[in-house]
């Protein structure tokens, strides 16, 4: 019966040792679960940040193309102006063509597209040099510069002599899209 009386006495001392390890043990757990989603929500917080960094980069880049777009190519659409495009394209190929000598005359607007008729002539080292420039002058999209006539003659200096009729045309800007 000596035993009776000492689980008697001990029982409710030991229970309550086992539920304070068991509040322990769970304690401890829910613990270690939150240091994972700390961790977690740290990694998450880092990786927004590198991805804002991304974005805001992106971001600049878009606003340089859309203020190149606006600013340098005039590609504004509530105010389109295709005879600045032209002029434009016109300076390329000046700036491209040196001592080359560029005739204009009166824009037509008569057909689908805004035309400006445009003669080119130039002097030329060598027939590379002339392919190299109605190479040139063929990669023109907007403008588009429509080539009619194409002569090649000898120059008084030996040389080659390009002449290059044709021309600069765009769709108007009230064209539907």
């Amino acid at each position: 019966m000596n035993y009776f009386n000492y689980i008697k006495k001990s029982l409710p001392l030991y229970l309550g040792s086992g539920i304070i390890l068991a509040l322990s043990v769970f304690s401890l757990l829910m613990v270690h679960k939150y240091n994972d989603h700390l961790d977690d929500t740290a990694s998450v917080i880092t990786d927004i940040s590198q991805r804002k960094t991304i974005v805001k980069n992106e971001i600049k880049r878009t606003d340089d193309l859309i203020k190149y777009l606006r600013d340098d190519l005039d590609v504004d659409m509530t105010r389109a102006n295709p005879e600045r495009l032209i002029f434009r394209a016109l300076d390329d190929i000046k700036s491209n063509f040196h001592n080359a000598v560029i005739t204009v005359s009166r824009f037509d607007e008569t057909g689908s597209n805004n035309e400006l008729p445009v003669e080119i002539e130039a002097g030329m080292k060598d027939y590379k040099m002339v392919l190299d420039y109605v190479a040139y002058i063929e990669s023109f999209r907007i403008p588009d510069f429509e080539i009619r006539h194409i002569s090649i003659s000898e120059g008084q200096a030996g040389g080659i002599v390009l002449k290059i009729t044709g021309v600069l045309a765009i769709p108007p800007s009230d064209a539907p899209a």
